[in-house]
């Protein structure tokens, strides 16, 4: 939880935000074994485990009531303990681990999201791994520290991009019924994004998802897919950009594009056409 402090005092990013997370502690739990497993509960957020004679169940809000009807014998169980403590959690809740693009041998392993005792032993493994080798064991830029960007360690977007996962239900109710008039005032209005496909003009980087797209030192966008396109040579990404109805379509491909990767800007070749075989030649022949 105080990675995201002690890594800024060396210049490092590590997006981190505290939230509540609660666990309670039954005692005398009818028909209770050791050897009772760890059950999951995913539709309510919720784990059950064994802890010396008694039964601890866990969870990110305080769910007793879906807890006693998920087994019965807590009804009649006493409650040795509640406890509500902080737990840190990154923004896109996947763990920051790597080397920092910041500092030169500094190696992160934080933000493990309420999972870090079932995911140690892994990421223990492929950390030794990668401070030994220099590189990691295998593809793990879904949670490399350094696709962190630096607005992203800010307090206030961190407190608000963790609450996101705090939200009515009822807003699908809503969305019921008044979806069909947003749908029409988009129609009268205009799509005001348009999809363009990028080429990296550097063969090197790689591109996944969710890289930042920059035109004329301005951040418009971000790729929504990306991958090696074997025909071109490079990389290939998707990614939908701001577009004014009225104009002509071909101004949006202009200026200098680029796309971050790691924190390493990488010019790009966008286009409204595909890249490969645009007028379909080769499908053809």
């Amino acid at each position: 939880m105080w990675s995201r402090d002690l890594a800024a005092t060396v210049g490092v990013n590590v997006p981190l935000h505290a939230c509540e997370h609660y666990y309670t502690l039954f005692e005398s739990v009818a028909g209770l074994d050791p050897s009772l497993p760890v059950l999951r509960d995913y539709d309510a957020c919720t784990y059950y485990k064994y802890d010396a004679g008694k039964l601890l169940v866990g969870a990110c809000e305080p769910i007793l009531l879906d807890a006693m009807a998920r087994i019965p014998a807590l009804r009649d169980a006493g409650i040795q303990k509640f406890f509500c403590g902080p737990e840190s959690f990154t923004p896109d809740v996947r763990y920051h681990i790597g080397q920092a693009p910041e500092l030169k041998n500094c190696f992160v392993a934080a933000g493990l999201n309420s999972i870090g005792l079932q995911s140690a032993g892994g990421i223990g493994k492929v950390m030794s791994e990668w401070i030994r080798d220099g590189h990691p064991p295998f593809d793990l830029w879904e949670v490399d520290v350094r696709r962190n960007l630096p607005f992203q360690g800010n307090r206030k977007y961190l407190r608000e991009r963790d609450g996101v996962g705090l939200f009515d239900q009822s807003s699908f109710a809503k969305f019921r019924f008044g979806g069909r008039d947003v749908l029409l005032a988009q129609q009268e209005s205009g799509v005001g994004k348009r999809l363009l496909q990028f080429r990296l003009q550097d063969p090197e980087p790689l591109l996944y998802h969710n890289e930042p797209i920059w035109r004329d030192d301005r951040l418009i966008g971000h790729i929504t897919s990306g991958a090696y396109g074997h025909s071109l040579g490079v990389c290939i990404g998707l990614g939908y950009v701001p577009f004014e109805q009225g104009r002509d379509p071909a101004e949006i491909i202009c200026g200098n594009f680029e796309i971050e990767v790691a924190g390493v800007r990488v010019p790009a070749d966008a286009s409204l056409r595909p890249l490969y075989d645009p007028n379909n030649q080769r499908i053809r022949c």
